[in-house]
């Protein structure tokens, strides 16, 4: 209320100093020095809002202080300012993913629903707290960091409405018309400027489909070869010999190559992407000997040439692609693995020509019903 005064701000005044004695038995026991404080936080403006490159953390100027006529005559006049405050999730997103620094930047700077809007002052007195003129600032979230201030002098009392008590405005039509293009314009680069820094949080909090896919399956896949192990704990003698030879069968008979194994070791990559099969297969099977199982999906494809999986932003279907791919090599795996009709060499000749019909058949399909062309149709 008393920020102009505390500041030192008011023309041809010392600044006013207070400060708050508690009192125990008669005696102090505590002083407290009440310091200013600005709901506008002008002293942290560094520079003015570009509201489509604002990293959310900093005080912007949205309008600098300047004077704004209350008549025609241009003898009322009015000081008026705006500033930015910043957004708390970007706050949290930069502690990486804090909600501490989340709730720091709301306390430090009274971001909430009641506190966004103009704060006016009268002969430097705050005689309304977060007004919305009338509704130029009107309720939305967008807005949560807007702050604006007018500082009056009792030659505008007329002009503005002030009522008796000098503690509630009105506007007069010539003053809301003054002023509704400053704050119009002001108010949507705020909008603007906090549905920017939403939408970068989530464009960067966003994983890639496939990054999204591969944590999901290689904790599937580590909770599947847990469940193997206690199935060979719990088998017989001759059981468990049996198992854990057809186990090093199916893994050395499709190695995993030295990239293959690393991106699986570092990034979890359990569905891998490569330019090429042998014989035009869509998938291949591939073990990492510490790891366990990768499926290798052939990009060059007729299957990935018509129907361009790349390009779509359809994170579910390439989701559920993944997870079928894998599903896919892991069934072979546990054929090999666990299957006592066949050895593991039958096996493995027969998925392997499995897999060749499966691609040769699927490339002559999407061939003969022309898919892209059908896709082209439907959408």
């Amino acid at each position: 209320m008393y920020f102009y005064y505390l500041s030192g701000l008011v023309h041809e005044r010392k600044p006013i100093e207070m400060t708050i004695y508690s009192v125990i038995d008669g005696k102090v026991d505590e002083r407290f020095s009440v310091q200013p404080m600005d709901p506008l936080f002008t002293d942290q403006a560094d520079s003015d809002l570009d509201e489509t490159k604002w990293d959310g953390l900093t005080v912007k100027w949205i309008t600098r202080t300047q004077p704004l006529l209350l008549d025609p005559e241009g003898t009322s006049k009015a000081s008026l300012e705006i500033t930015q405050l910043p957004h708390p999730p970007s706050a949290a997103f930069a502690g990486g993913g804090d909600e501490a620094a989340r709730r720091e930047i709301r306390d430090n700077f009274l971001i909430e629903a009641g506190n966004y809007g103009f704060y006016i002052y009268r002969n430097y007195r705050l005689i309304s707290w977060a007004d919305s003129l009338q509704g130029l600032v009107p309720f939305d979230k967008k807005l949560y960091g807007f702050r604006g201030r007018l500082l009056i002098t009792s030659d505008a009392d007329d002009l503005l409405n002030i009522d008796v008590t000098k503690s509630r405005i009105q506007l007069s039509e010539l003053a809301y018309d003054h002023l509704r293009p400053e704050v119009t314009e002001a108010k949507g680069k705020s909008q603007k400027a906090w549905s920017f820094r939403t939408s970068e949080i989530k464009k960067a909090s966003k994983q890639p489909p496939h990054v999204k896919a591969n944590d999901e399956i290689d904790k599937a896949a580590r909770l599947a070869e847990k469940d193997d192990e206690l199935d060979e704990e719990v088998a017989s003698p001759d059981e468990k010999k049996e198992l854990e030879a057809r186990r090093k069968k199916a893994a050395e008979a499709k190695p995993a190559t030295d990239k293959e194994q690393e991106l699986l070791r570092k990034e979890g990559q359990r569905v891998q992407y490569v330019d090429f099969l042998d014989n035009n297969q869509l998938w291949e099977r591939a073990h990492d000997a510490t790891n366990g199982l990768v499926v290798k999906v052939n990009q060059s494809h007729r299957f990935f040439r018509e129907i361009p999986l790349s390009d779509t932003n359809d994170s579910k279907l390439i989701t559920l692609l993944d997870m079928l791919f894998f599903a896919l090599v892991r069934g072979e795996y546990s054929v090999i693995y666990k299957y006592e009709g066949l050895s593991p060499e039958k096996c493995e000749m027969m998925l392997q020509e499995y897999r060749e019909r499966v691609g040769a058949d699927l490339s002559e399909l999407i061939r003969r019903m022309n898919v892209s062309a059908l896709l082209e149709d439907e959408s």
